[in-house]
């Protein structure tokens, strides 16, 4: 009886949930238009026309029109500075457009207009800390989102606190969202599943006491306090726990909290809308998760509909291309899954039609909302397209062994490495004001949706004018093809370019793609597996740090085996320079191949081990382009110009005035000292110098933070942020100081020095991969400029500098921390370093040419008189 009676309850709550939803459905797009009417009056103060905006904004943004959300609140902004805003008003125009740029994935600018909110929330209510509670909520927010994970925990436990100190002022703010930041900041952070349920179920509690029937912060909330369940079901897949019921029942529920969403949204914003696109494909990943590809592929085309209304019109444009982007990448995922599961090439063949939609939503997207490498690199939720497009060709490639696929698996390894933060340089060397505002062009897209939810159809798509391309100098990526690289190579030089792809949507696995002039071929690594690149630490650096010679062995023979034996077997033996091109994994993981062990010995000494850089130089890449194809910038100044600050933030170098007096006397060198090696003039120098060698200290973490990668110099310190060259014409930049060629994580692979510099037009750059001992780098930098004037190559010159050094050195120095410190990325070719004493000999003989005809002039003159 008692259930029966819950069981009514149940009916008659559900019945009236129905009935609100379509009532609070057409009360709020009255509402809309009710509040633009209002402001076509003239009978409102221009305060009160505020108050009506800042309302109408809310209700875009509910209504998921978050453009016209954005060029509302954007309005009130610039009102502000032709009348006096109440702060009040200024503190929720800046609340609205954190709470649309978090929906529209840009996260700078949620951080910009959070910091504004609390400032002008601390003028209107310098009594009310409870705002104090929003504004750290999302700041934790913010950091959840860049996956700094501690940073997120510790705001969310500081925004709780005050919230709960001022609890009878919670009515006043989104409490919802502070428990739900809170919990979005366990995700990562705390593995206590009964936790986050608690909050989940705190959460709902919260909304179901505050709102009555629909709204669509209560589903978008509901959604986000249940992710952490993805999260489990995600871990449970990898694992193969598909057939256990805990993975049924979790696999279960979500599906219903996704179908009832949905549903919700469908019957009170319309079909067509952003916030059911996204619980779409959500309800997709559910389906993928439980190897039910198809009915996740059907999930990813109906969220690609639902914000293009593809299913209606031809149009495959969408105001919300960070949406679809995800969409098409994940049905692209779903399309190799199935044909993994049928081996149909089929679904490979649609998939390519697929990803070609990817590369132009893409393209859209990062031409019109990414203006820096922050805004992606920082935003968890973007993805470079093009490791999925090379891992559909190299599926195409196992699957036919056609050979025409090696150029597309080249080409889109390429920008897979590049691309993104390559287009973000060329985007930097235009000016702010010559982007295109495309926020109109936006609302007419979210006036098209909108008619199409209440009509069902469109007059005419041609009216709307956004199914062209934005009208925007279009970013060209730079590549090289295979055939230009065999032709730039010699005979004994060969380039492997690792890429990482993804067979069963989740295993990662390693691909060789190696290039020479006799050969081009592809070598699958199937030793490599999740553990080695997906390892938090390198064991071979870690065994050197150490000092372990035995596990140092150990693993240096491990990865040889595993990420070079199988290249190097299909070697010319003619091969003497090897350039490396790693996958992100690879970069991440720090593997310095020159130290890899071909044969383990016994020994108690580095100095005798088997190490693969005895037999070939190697140098590194970030593409094969900026490995072979020489940059053509104006003629540099033909000089070796060194600069040695005195920076106070850092002890004085012991060994440098020894290095400098030797490298003074055999070369032609422009030094420059103290106080005078400062920012500027490096920067000067870096554009218009042959050769440019800063000696100092540096700092290298694996972090974004301004502060953590760079060196010192006499004024300031030198970051990667700072290098805004546009064309330099230095051909080789030697940045001598502890762990300058440390980066730290980017989603197309490491940040450094090395990447930025050679982007921006430096042909080659000599880094160190550690903190190294200043004597010992400083002598194999004076032994690489002595190969370097024999006319070797730079990567042939650093190999024998190492191995003289190895052979002279007495064993305490063996380890390779003292003579592997240092990379060269690049290009590789030989520089001109003349010796003073060859450029004696040459004004000697010039001297003798002239005093010899002066003779000969003399002697004629005479003989005619």
């Amino acid at each position: 009886m008692k259930k029966l009676y819950l069981l009514i309850i149940f009916i008659t709550w559900f019945a009236h949930g129905q009935k609100e939803h379509k009532s609070i459905n057409n009360l709020l797009y009255d509402k809309e238009l009710n509040l633009e009417k209002t402001l076509k009056k003239n009978e409102l103060t221009e305060l009160s026309k505020i108050d009506v905006k800042l309302d109408l904004a809310d209700v875009y943004l509910q209504r998921g029109k978050l453009f016209q959300s954005l060029q509302v609140l954007n309005e009130i902004i610039k009102e502000h500075f032709e009348f006096k805003l109440l702060p009040k008003q200024q503190a929720k125009a800046h609340l609205g457009l954190a709470n649309t740029y978090d929906k529209i994935i840009e996260v700078d600018r949620f951080l910009e207009h959070t910091e504004k909110f609390r400032y002008y929330f601390g003028l209107a209510y310098p009594d009310k800390e409870i705002y104090e509670a929003l504004y750290y909520s999302y700041i934790s927010r913010y950091y959840s989102i860049r996956m700094l994970h501690d940073k997120a925990n510790l705001y969310a436990r500081k925004s709780l606190s005050i919230l709960h100190k001022n609890i009878n002022d919670s009515h006043l703010i989104a409490v919802e969202l502070i428990y739900l930041n809170y919990l979005f900041s366990l995700r990562n952070y705390s593995d206590n599943f009964e936790l986050k349920k608690s909050y989940r179920d705190t959460i709902e509690i919260i909304l179901n006491k505050k709102y009555a029937g629909y709204h669509t912060q209560k589903s978008e909330v509901k959604i986000g306090a249940n992710m952490f369940l993805i999260d489990t079901l995600s871990n449970s897949y990898i694992e193969g726990h598909l057939e256990s019921e805990s993975h049924k029942q979790l696999s279960k529920q979500l599906s219903e909290i996704f179908e009832e969403q949905i549903e919700s949204l469908d019957q009170n914003i319309g079909y067509y809308n952003l916030y059911s696109s996204r619980y779409q494909s959500l309800l997709g990943l559910v389906h993928f998760y439980n190897n039910d590809f198809t009915s996740a592929l059907k999930n990813y085309e109906k969220s690609i509909y639902k914000i293009t209304g593809l299913d209606q019109t031809e149009n495959t444009f969408s105001a919300y291309n960070f949406m679809l982007s995800t969409s098409y990448l994940w049905k692209a995922r779903s399309l190799n899954a199935l044909y993994e599961k049928t081996k149909n090439i089929d679904y490979l063949v649609s998939n390519e039609k697929n990803l070609n939609e990817l590369k132009k939503t893409w393209q859209l997207y990062i031409d019109d909302r990414i203006n820096d490498k922050n805004d992606f690199n920082r935003n968890n939720y973007l993805s470079n397209p093009y490791p999925t497009i090379q891992n559909n060709y190299i599926q195409l490639y196992l699957a036919t062994h056609n050979e025409a696929y090696k150029e597309d698996i080249f080409i889109s390894g390429e920008l897979s490495k590049n691309y993104t933060f390559q287009h973000l340089i060329e985007k930097s060397k235009i000016q702010p004001n010559l982007y295109n505002d495309n926020t109109l062009k936006y609302v007419k897209f979210e006036n098209f949706i909108d008619q199409l939810n209440h009509n069902g159809e469109v007059s005419s798509l041609a009216e709307y004018d956004f199914g062209s391309k934005i009208q925007q100098e279009t970013f060209i990526p730079k590549t090289i093809s295979s055939s230009k690289l065999k032709e730039n190579q010699k005979s004994n030089q060969a380039l492997i370019s690792y890429s990482e792809f993804k067979l069963d949507g989740h295993d990662t696995k390693l691909l060789a793609h190696l290039i020479s002039r006799e050969s081009d071929s592809i070598i699958y690594l199937d030793k490599i597996s999740n553990e080695y690149l997906n390892a938090d630490k390198n064991l071979m650096n870690q065994a050197l740090d150490e000092n372990n010679i035995e596990q140092f062995q150990k693993y240096a023979h491990e990865y040889y085996k595993r990420f070079l034996l199988p290249v190097e077997q299909q070697l010319n033996p003619k091969v003497e320079e090897i350039v490396i091109v790693p996958s992100p994994s690879m970069e991440r993981l720090k593997i310095n191949f020159s130290t890899l062990i071909t044969d383990i010995k016994t020994s108690k000494s580095y100095k005798n081990l088997s190490y693969i850089g005895e037999k070939y130089a190697f140098s590194y890449a970030n593409t094969a382009k900026t490995a072979y194809e020489q940059i053509i910038n104006d003629q540099p100044n033909q000089v070796l110009t060194i600069f040695v600050p005195n920076s106070k933030e850092v002890p004085e170098l012991i060994y440098t005035d020894n290095f400098l007096k030797k490298i003074n006397k055999k070369y032609k060198v422009n030094l420059i000292l103290n106080d005078d090696a400062n920012k500027s003039n490096f920067i000067k120098h870096l554009e218009k110098d042959q050769i440019v060698m800063l000696i100092s200290h540096g700092i290298g973490r694996n972090t974004d933070e301004i502060y953590n990668n760079g060196l010192f110099l006499s004024d300031d310190f030198l970051s990667i942020e700072d290098i805004k060259l546009s064309n330099s014409s230095c051909e080789l930049l030697i940045l001598a100081g502890c762990s300058t060629g440390v980066g730290f994580g980017f989603k197309d692979g490491m940040i450094s020095f090395g990447r930025t510099m050679t982007l921006f037009g430096v042909d080659s750059v000599l880094l160190t991969t550690h903190d190294v001992d200043e004597a010992s780098t400083l002598d194999l930098i004076e032994k690489w400029f002595y190969f370097l004037s024999e006319g070797e190559t730079k990567a042939k010159a650093l190999q024998r500098a190492q191995k003289k050094f190895l052979r002279n050195i007495t064993s305490n120095k063996s380890s390779p921390k003292y003579w592997a410190g240092l990379k060269l990325v690049g290009n590789t070719k030989a520089i001109q370093l003349k010796k003073i004493s060859e450029d004696k000999n040459f004004t000697f003989i010039i001297l003798i040419i002239v005093g010899t005809l002066l003779f000969i002039l003399l002697i004629f003159r005479k003989f005619r008189k």
